[in-house]
């Protein structure tokens, strides 16, 4: 339960920092690894690529966005761009505000079905002349620029398939991918369909990687609206996607949509839980996997949700029993109850379901703390007097 005392001179009391870090088993050496990566980072230049799968918590980019500034910054890396990406806005969905898109042709939203992929949503389009281009906000520097683009697609027609259209040299091309090379960093790219007009399928989009030659940083950060553990079971090309990325941490931060839904059942979650861990483990097996647990949440603005405790030892126990890591939010943002207190504070929602822009930065640096204090070496361990509540 929350504490009921109350600093004037500790805007955030009521976070729980002393349990803000990752809790994993000792005998799977999650700080000694994670320090090992740090210190290839800084010493020999090696890249470190995190993967971070969520819901619409993570599809806004607010929340990852944040955490990747942090850890860039900390890496003194100057050429992390954003990483995965899609086009949210063609199939009626919002982009994070960091881009924006516009295309051509009809495109149609695909979710909860085989055919997606790692995104967990595809884009998909037998419209003759389709195509998109993705523009970085007028607000984004140059370290944000990308030199590389990978595209991952499918289709039933093997002269279906994407291609960039403008100053791009293709590298690689597979009946899944495609990676162009850029003339220099750039803030834009239009990403064409070769689709004939006589074609009888379509191009299915599956999301778009933008990254620097130079970045030391990769933060992947993959939500999609109202995904739950099983939009991301059902993908038959999860785990081929993932093995491409090839992360060296995967962030699994899923569950607000299981418990929100009044039939959400423990143990089917923990069943559908371990066979994630187990589609992620067969695609990159030396990943280290870390679960986090839903924030607290009111049902229909007013309605004590009793399942995201359940769900918080659920996660407890798989992550334990499976030898992941455990970053435990519902308990970091104050567990039963805190989502009144964040609404106090102007970091929630209306629907007291999601943060506000505040929130999200707020939990994106929460996030960030944990993961430094895995570096033995060079732990960051953020005070609330450090933490901005305004933007």
């Amino acid at each position: 339960m929350l504490s009921q005392r109350v600093h004037a001179n500790e805007p955030l009391w009521f976070i729980n920092f002393k349990s803000n870090e990752i809790q994993y088993a000792p005998t799977i050496r999650y700080s000694e690894r994670f320090s090992d990566l740090v210190k290839k980072v800084r010493t020999a230049g090696q890249q470190i690529t995190i993967l971070h799968i969520g819901d619409s918590h993570v599809q806004a980019d607010v929340f990852t966005g944040e955490t990747r500034k942090l850890m860039a910054s900390w890496l003194n890396d100057n050429n992390c761009a954003r990483g995965f990406t899609f086009p949210h806005q063609i199939v009626g969905s919002n982009n994070p505000d960091d881009y924006s898109v516009t295309w051509k042709g009809q495109w149609k939203r695909v979710i909860n079905s085989p055919r997606v992929g790692i995104f967990g949503v595809t884009a998909q389009s037998a419209d003759w002349g389709s195509e998109f281009s993705i523009k970085l906000s007028n607000k984004a520097d140059r370290s944000q620029y990308f030199d590389r683009v990978r595209i991952f697609f499918d289709a039933e027609d093997t002269q279906i398939f994407p291609f960039v259209r403008d100053e791009g040299t293709l590298v690689h091309r597979d009946m899944t991918s495609a990676t162009y090379k850029l003339i220099a960093p750039t803030n834009s790219v239009t990403i064409g369909n070769s689709i004939s007009r006589s074609a009888q399928t379509a191009l299915n989009l599956h999301g778009i990687e933008l990254t620097n030659s130079k970045s030391k940083l990769l933060y992947h950060a993959i939500g999609v609206n109202g995904a739950s553990v099983n939009t991301f079971l059902q993908s038959e090309y999860f785990e081929q996607q993932t093995h491409k990325i090839n992360p060296q941490v995967v962030i699994v931060s899923l569950g607000t949509n299981d418990v929100y839904n009044p039939a959400f059942c423990q143990v089917t979650f923990k069943k559908n839980l371990k066979k994630l861990i187990a589609k992620i483990r067969s695609a990159c097996p030396n990943s280290m996997i870390i679960l986090t647990t839903p924030g607290d949440h009111l049902i229909n603005k007013a309605i004590k949700n009793t399942a995201i405790a359940i769900a918080q030892l659920a996660i407890q126990d798989v992550a334990h029993a499976e030898g992941c890591g455990v970053w435990d939010f519902f308990k970091v943002m104050g567990g039963d109850g805190s989502i009144n207190l964040w609404a106090e504070k102007g970091l929630c929602a209306p629907d007291m379901l999601h943060l506000n822009r505040k929130g999200y930065r707020l939990k994106g640096a929460l996030l960030f703390d944990a993961l430094s204090k895995l570096d033995n070496d060079n732990p960051i361990h953020l005070r609330d007097n450090q933490l901005m509540v305004n933007d």
